[in-house]
């Protein structure tokens, strides 16, 4: 019932990117329902479940032990490393999930494996540090603990999964461990909060939703190891102003940067080849572009309601820029600016104004009021029966052919 619920309210957000909140909360919501499956299903075998001053617990395999849950009222929390003389190895699937009272845990050396959700919902949950040791952190690990400001990663991390720190919205920074190469979906959406982040060198990845709706994050510098910024991956990051893009960067995907409405300038290094759809939509202070040679495409509303967007910097020539695919339905704001090419330092319009002509393959066409359309003007062909593309690609913009005015035979 509750995955249904879910669903439906899935259904009503349609409006820009805000798919966000409602997708984490159906994933965390299926989680939370696989976990407590699997915890049935653990009940109901041969593993017995013990207890220790309010402490659950379960022997493992190589008889060391790992602790299920807790059963006490106290709000200061230190894990035992050891129960009768046996190790803690482990915190399991959803241990102190929904702990709304508790202030404080600490965390023992010797703990190595802590499983998904294990903190998730801990309302009062402030601080945490996790020993060296622990090489995952799990899906949902600390998902909507509202009150967390803080959590130390050791070196030893070299995973962190989907949506583990997902709507702590009182996170203020994190620093991600040197042997994480890519930070996976929702793993810091809605952390509003969040004003710094460290990434480490040899990070190739950053995923869908990753840090969407980060409202507090004004700068981000990435290391020039990445390669991909997955979709609506900064979504929403309403102050960020100041973002460094790494050299050997290669794909910026749909609406990565959907509503980053503080960002200004924006400055490609060789080795970019594609920007997505909507990828910087509603950046209504963006004022200027700089594009590199290898940068092959362009996809519709990449710059939607870009309005303030006047100049494009492009390393190319005019050749150059011709050869790439510029889809022009949604990026008015780009067809409109000054482009400079750097091979002879000219300066022009982007693309042709409004009433303009343009000829292409014996048909002339008109640039419309949305300079990504035009209206089919007329053709030399003698047919008695003339089809009219839906769109045509010259000087490498695709327009899309919205009208007739008249034709010519």
């Amino acid at each position: 019932m509750k995955l249904k619920l879910v669903s439906i309210l899935l259904a009503f957000c349609t409006t820009a990117g805000s798919m966000t909140m409602p997708a984490f909360a159906e994933r965390t919501q299926a989680a939370q329902i696989e976990s407590e499956s699997n915890m049935t299903a653990q009940e109901n075998g041969s593993v017995k479940e013990q207890e220790w001053e309010g402490y659950t617990y379960k022997e493992l395999t190589d008889n060391t032990l790992e602790i299920t849950g807790y059963k006490g009222t106290d709000t200061a929390l230190t894990i035992p490393d050891k129960i009768e003389d046996k190790p803690v190895t482990g915190i399991g699937r959803g241990a102190f999930a929904g702990l709304e009272k508790v202030e404080s845990i600490t965390i023992p050396e010797g703990i190595t494996n802590i499983g998904s959700s294990a903190f998730q919902r801990c309302g009062s949950l402030k601080n945490i540090v996790i020993p060296e040791g622990v090489t995952v952190i799990d899906e949902y690990i600390f998902a909507y603990s509202a009150k967390l400001e803080s959590v130390t990663l050791p070196e030893s991390v070299t995973t962190i999964k989907e949506g583990a720190f997902g709507e702590c919205r009182s996170l203020k920074s994190i620093a991600i461990p040197k042997n994480v190469d890519s930070i996976p979906d929702y793993a810091f959406t809605y952390c509003e909060s969040l004003a710094q982040v460290r990434f480490p060198e040899g990070l190739t990845y950053i995923g869908e939703n990753a840090f969407s709706g980060c409202k507090s994050l004004q700068n981000v510098e990435f290391p020039n190891s990445l390669k991909d910024i997955d979709y609506f991956a900064f979504q929403n990051c309403t102050t960020l102003s100041n973002v460094t893009f790494p050299e050997n960067l290669e794909n910026i995907g749909r609406d990565a940067f959907l509503g980053c409405e503080s960002l200004q300038n924006v400055e490609f290094h060789e080795g970019l080849i594609r920007i997505g759809e909507g990828a910087f939509r509603s950046c209504s202070k963006l004022e200027s572009l700089t594009l590199p040679l290898s940068l092959t495409e362009i996809w519709k509303g990449a710059f939607t309601d870009c309005n303030s967007l006047k100049t494009v910097n492009y390393a190319g020539s005019k050749t150059d820029r011709s050869n790439m695919r510029i889809v022009g339905e949604g990026n008015a704001p780009l067809l409109q600016s000054k482009i400079t090419y750097g091979s002879t330092g000219k300066s022009e319009d982007f693309a042709p104004k409004k009433g303009s002509q343009l000829k292409d393959n014996g048909v002339t066409y008109q640039v419309k009021t949305d300079v990504s359309e035009l209206a089919f003007v007329k053709t030399i062909d003698k047919a008695s029966k003339i089809k009219i593309s839906d769109s045509v690609k010259i000087d490498g913009i695709c327009y899309t052919v919205a009208s007739i005015t008249k034709m010519h035979f």
